[in-house]
């Protein structure tokens, strides 16, 4: 398509259409949520569309009904699985004794106490026992039960509405598959059509590959955990690797998170066993699986899934879920690839004449 001054209108348009989207980014991520769920489910849909009672076909819309509920159980009964470890291990942490923990931690935190004193200036020396209480105290105090209170019942709420809206889209989504086609159809001037209908299969088509990638790279990640912490005697294994699976969605920050709940698990489960004096070292081993584990994730199975999959440099993807993050915060950063996947396509399609555009949709 040559450039235009037509072209041209169109550039403060998709600004604002930017401005929109980032502005309803919740809405956004329902319909992002719900159509990776409509890709799952499509399968499931086919299947129940074959069945037949007495001669007649299962309705398009009872297909759709029953392939949500299969998927929904299907992360119940995941779900169900690790509930149980959970509530034990926050009974593990309700019933801790952080005096008997202190004093089997005194000759390792005294060691490390010297080596942080040793970078200090004169006077300045901390007491590491009364530091880890004061920040303590300051949580405790923070973290008051009208606060907590309300923090419960606020995520509850934003559960409960994120929840019925993904089920209730990805029911349309279902139920008609080319209901979003038709929709943005409908919506673009008919001359351009053609190259909205061009935009809509190629992001079909990179977006399936990166969420592949997505369930692929977390099934991995998942098994290697997994594997480390049993090989280490770590209890609860499954578990720990089931987060570090589920955390790495989130680019960068993920893994660090899910690194330290697996850790604080480990920890409860070796004070569970009163061996106090073995948790340092059972860290310094845990997080030995988690690096090795990081390496392989971010020299293999990144490079592949999100440079492969969407067509673009690591170094490009790094700025994108920077921008993103600073923008939109975790939510952002978790759905920064796809939005930028879609905005190239859409870019390549009506802004080819521009050099910045050849070189960052090149690839795909």
């Amino acid at each position: 398509m040559k450039l235009t001054t037509r072209n041209l209108v169109y550039i403060p348009i998709f600004i604002v259409i930017g401005f929109i989207a980032w502005y309803f980014q919740d809405i956004i991520a329902y319909f992002i949520i719900a159509g990776v769920v409509s890709l799952i489910g499509q399968p499931l849909v086919d299947l129940f569309d074959r069945v037949e009672i007495k001669g007649r076909k299962m309705p398009k819309a009872l297909s759709a009904v029953f392939a949500i509920i299969s998927i929904f159980l299907v992360l119940f009964a995941v779900l169900g699985l690790f509930i149980p470890v959970v509530v034990k291990e926050a009974e593990l942490l309700a019933k801790m004794d952080t005096n008997e923990v202190m004093a089997a931690l005194q000759k390792p935190m005294d060691r490390l106490e010297a080596f942080i004193n040793q970078f200090q200036g004169v006077g300045n020396e901390i007491v590491l026992e009364d530091y880890i209480k004061e920040n303590l105290m300051s949580l405790v105090n923070v973290a008051d039960i009208t606060s907590l209170a309300n923090s419960f019942f606020s995520i509850a709420g934003n559960i409960f509405v994120t929840l019925f809206a993904v089920v209730f889209i990805s029911f349309f989504f279902l139920k008609d598959k080319d209901m979003f086609k038709n929709l943005i159809l409908i919506l673009s001037p008919t001359e351009y059509e053609d190259s909205v209908r061009r935009i809509l299969h190629e992001s079909k088509r990179l977006l399936s590959r990166y969420f592949i990638g997505i369930m692929i790279q977390v099934s991995i990640i998942v098994t290697l955990v997994t594997i480390g912490m049993s090989i280490l005697g770590v209890e609860n294994a499954i578990l720990i690797g089931f987060i570090a699976g589920l955390f790495n969605i989130i680019p960068y920050v993920g893994p660090i998170a899910g690194a330290a709940v697996g850790m604080l698990i480990g920890i409860t489960t070796n004070v569970s066993t009163a061996d106090f004096t073995g948790i340092l070292p059972l860290l310094g081993k845990m997080s030995i699986v988690y690096a090795a584990v990081q390496a392989l994730d971010n020299l293999v199975m990144q490079p592949l899934i999100f440079s492969k999959s969407v067509k673009a440099h690591p170094i490009e993807i790094f700025v994108v879920i920077l921008i993103a993050g600073n923008l939109g915060g975790v939510a952002g950063m978790i759905v920064a690839i796809p939005v930028y996947t879609i905005l190239r396509i859409v870019l390549r399609e009506f802004f080819a004449e521009f050099k910045i555009v050849k070189k960052l949709t090149e690839n795909i």
